[in-house]
């Protein structure tokens, strides 16, 4: 029995098991196809996008700025694919519809805004969202799976850094002002985007050794660069929502950005480049 689904880039691959007619267990999601108006007993094809390139649109880069991705199926019964596209959240635009898979799709800025508006009315922070629909002998479905292209600036924040942090924590064991130093590293994940080994700077081991907080605790998140703002949100160890703000110097490079915690600890984080 063939299926007819689209599965988003991250989850190419990753089936695992069936736990019924109408559930797959991926790596790290439960994929319900009637969620999705899916009719699992009709035949299909099993499809998927993936190698993402670029990720974003250079707004420097005008019309000429270009996102890539590549869309094949894994049943061998897809007969098309249909691309839509969608600005802001406003109605998805057919873009183009492929018949011979796999394909790789580059759309460029100026291609991506026709039938969506002008091109000289974009500006930073757009949002260009592209989905899919597949199409077999039995008929179209639906998916789940889409591309996300925020029109923003280059980045290129990836290294080594030595940081200065200075924080207050709220609670009992560590009142007072506290300054530690730690190595930092950003690894690059694309499209502006960033994991930082340790979002606190050092400060939740300085502060929470009491508690369990030890070297080897997950303190990592994602950092996000949009035209030299930075920011990010994730959960702290003890379960808290914490957010990141802050800014590059262009002249420097050096990243400052504060962090403030469900239990309202505060700090500040001055990154400067290796």
């Amino acid at each position: 029995m063939a299926f007819a689904y689209l599965l988003s880039c991250v989850l190419i691959a990753s089936i695992i098991s069936c736990t019924d007619d109408d559930v797959f267990e991926l790596e790290d999601k439960t994929v319900t196809f009637s969620e999705f108006e899916v009719n699992y007993e009709k035949g299909g094809a099993l499809v998927a996008v993936s190698d993402i390139v670029g990720g974003f649109y250079n707004f420097a880069e005008g019309g000429d700025a270009s996102v890539g991705f590549t869309v094949d199926d894994f049943g061998g019964d897809a007969t098309s694919v249909d691309i839509y596209k969608s600005l802001n959240g406003g109605s998805p635009v057919l873009h183009s519809t492929v018949s011979s898979l796999p394909a790789n799709i580059n759309i460029s800025l100026a291609e991506a805004m026709n039938g969506l508006g002008n091109l000289s009315d974009v500006k930073l922070l757009d949002q260009i969202v592209y989905t899919f629909e597949i199409s077999t002998a039995e008929g179209t479905f639906p998916s789940g799976a889409s591309v996300t292209a925020n029109v923003s600036c280059s980045s290129n924040l990836a290294g080594e850094y030595t940081s200065t942090t200075t924080g207050m924590s709220t609670d009992g064991c560590c009142p007072g002002s506290v300054t530690v130093e730690k190595d930092i590293t950003l690894t690059d994940l694309g499209g502006g985007k960033y994991t930082i080994n340790d979002w606190s700077g050092g400060l939740y081991l300085e502060w929470y050794a009491v508690y369990g907080i030890t070297a080897d605790t997950d303190m990592t998140a994602t950092l996000e660069d949009v035209c030299d703002v930075v920011s990010g949100s994730l959960t702290e160890p003890f379960g808290t929502a914490a957010s990141l703000s802050g800014a590059v110097d262009l002249t420097t490079g050096i990243i400052t950005f504060s962090f403030l915690t469900g239990y309202d600890d505060v700090g500040t984080i001055v990154m400067t480049p290796k």
